[in-house]
């Protein structure tokens, strides 16, 4: 009932008028008209209460944004520095390190003056693959299409040995059974893959207009704290069991090594030659190496392989893996931050930012280098414009995102709110928003404003009247009540404060980039990320030189 009284209400918008322009804007541009009911949710009247009609100061501003993101852009020579030219960024690497200082020397380029990297930790080593092959030698030669996991051993030189087994392991008393017969030995840990279906669904999507409506609509769960719907036996019960088995598997690898196995090999999630991440030693990591590689094997090779041990035919692989290890275990790393000065309210920080860290599977394009270059974008955009800036704006590039949101959670601890004790500190009261992208390389389709989180509607209606002052070529019809899933905007919601994502058309990021060998470059849409860029810039100039600050955050955890 409540749903279909807003939309009764809608109908009689006084902003009517106003959504009548946005389709002939619509028509005229040539963008496909969305359903009449998208439009006019975005034409909410909670809007008009918060957010005045814009001034044509305001409309030149977002303008000249517009007119320099597309116009004078930067952003994909940007993104091919940060993936093809430094590669995958895994935090603390050379590669991690090489890309920071190329970005703060692009930023000083774009007159951008305060840039600066402000360490946290500690977080550990870095580690570099820097060799790695594999092949079945007999009974016919073929290379093996995988990965090496991050933060795994290496290889003494090319071994040759045979392939063995060993799926299956639920107790320690099951691994003494391969005492004695792994020397040299491939150790296969997962069960033959199941053969996938030929792909008849399109691979790269975008929302369509029923999504993004579907979407605008708050999914209210039974708790604000996820874990309180699982009894806490229950909950004990399943970490201890997933502590278990983690111990098993250190047990496990670190019995192969003993035993003098020359690798683990995992299969990887995937087909058609696309290996995803195998998080299956997850134990390991930068404080503590793996003892042996561990080599995440594209499907149909290690099918090939188990088929042919099923048949008893002996299969003999050979294999070289190099490695180097970067610092010491107890380095810390460090985010970089760059910034832009405010005028009359300067004590006050409007934050935008990306994690810069990824995988060295691939060059991490989709994740994160694209969203990396859309903030650095936006910040050149606001700077080579000089549109007003009323507070600071302050961009972050996050580390350690991937093991754990490391860098952001840092951050927030650092300046805004002791995550042990929940003192909160001076700047907690001053920060206006922390802007994060990290759903993939798609274009953005909206802002996320999580309902259930919200003292009141302030944000969202803010939001909706702000998407209606952007071009309609730029896409962003409508306000997603969603929170954007676990990225570095979640350090700051789950503190409460007002950080949010966007949401984004996944393209064919689940299907075949995220955390993939496919990665690459050329999986980014051109025309999609500027966009993003002019509409960051957007949301940032707008968030600087509004009057009041977004009320702080209900935390989930709460009651």
């Amino acid at each position: 009932m409540a749903r279909n009284a807003k939309r009764d209400d809608c109908r009689t918008d006084p902003w009517d008028e106003a959504t009548a322009g946005i389709r002939a804007a619509r028509r005229t541009h040539g963008i496909p008209l969305l359903p009449l009911s998208l439009l006019l949710l975005a034409a909410s009247p909670h809007a008009a209460a918060a957010q005045e009609l814009p001034s044509p100061q305001d409309n030149t501003a977002l303008e000249l944004l517009r007119a320099e993101g597309f116009e004078n852009s930067q952003l994909m020579e940007t993104l091919s520095w940060l993936t093809d030219v430094s590669g995958g960024r895994l935090t603390n690497s050379p590669s991690m390190h090489a890309s920071a200082e190329w970005i703060e020397g692009r930023l000083a380029d774009w007159g951008i003056e305060r840039v600066w990297r402000e360490p946290w930790g500690p977080f550990g080593q870095g580690w570099t693959n820097d060799r790695a092959w594999a092949r079945i030698a007999e009974p016919h030669p073929a290379m093996i299409r995988m990965h090496l996991e991050p933060w795994t051993g290496e290889t003494d030189g090319v071994v040759r040995g045979p392939a063995v087994m060993a799926a299956g392991i639920a107790t320690g008393d099951d691994i003494e059974q391969y005492r004695g017969k792994l020397q040299n030995a491939f150790v296969l840990l997962s069960e033959p893959p199941a053969i996938e279906p030929p792909g008849f669904e399109p691979l790269a999507v975008r929302h369509s207009a029923e999504e993004l409506l579907q979407y605008s609509w708050p999914s209210r769960p039974a708790s604000r704290n996820p874990a309180a719907a699982i009894a806490p036996e229950r909950l004990a019960e399943i970490l201890a069991r997933r502590a278990a088995t983690d111990r098993l598997r250190e047990i496990g690898l670190e019995f192969f090594a003993e035993e003098g196995a020359a690798a683990v090999l995992v299969v990887g999630r995937g087909a058609r030659g696309v290996i995803f991440r195998n998080n299956t030693y997850r134990v390991y990591g930068p404080r503590r190496v793996a003892p042996l590689p561990v080599l995440t094997i594209a499907s149909e090779d290690y099918g090939r392989i188990t088929r042919m041990l099923d048949k008893d035919v002996p299969v003999v692989l050979e294999a070289e893996v190099a490695n180097s290890l970067n610092g010491s275990p107890d380095d810390p790393s460090y985010n970089l931050l760059a910034e832009l000065p405010g005028s009359d309210k300067a004590d006050e920080v409007v934050m935008l930012g990306a994690h810069l860290d990824g995988y060295a599977y691939a060059t991490s394009a989709t994740d994160n280098a694209a969203n990396v270059a859309v903030m650095m974008e936006a910040m050149r955009i606001l700077k080579a414009t000089g549109v007003p800036l009323r507070r600071t704006v302050r961009m972050a590039l996050w580390t350690g995102e991937e093991q754990g949101l490391y860098g952001s959670e840092a951050y927030v601890h650092e300046h805004f709110i002791d995550s042990l004790t929940s003192e909160r500190k001076p700047d907690f009261d001053r920060l206006a928003a922390y802007y994060n992208l990290d759903n993939g390389g798609g274009a953005i389709r909206a802002p996320m404003v999580p309902w259930d989180l919200q003292p009141d509607m302030q944000v969202d209606s803010t939001f909706r009247a702000w998407t209606r002052r952007l071009a309609p070529e730029l896409g962003v019809d409508i306000v997603a009540a969603r929170t954007g899933g676990g990225s570095d905007h979640m350090s700051f919601m789950l503190r409460g404060l007002p950080g949010f994502q966007f949401l984004q058309d996944w393209l064919d990021s689940p299907a075949l980039t995220h955390h993939s060998n496919m990665d690459t470059y050329e999986r980014v849409v051109p025309e999609d990320v500027q966009k993003n860029a002019v509409i960051v810039a957007s949301f940032v100039m707008l968030t600087a030189n509004q009057d009041a600050l977004f009320p702080r955050m209900i935390t989930i955890f709460e009651e």
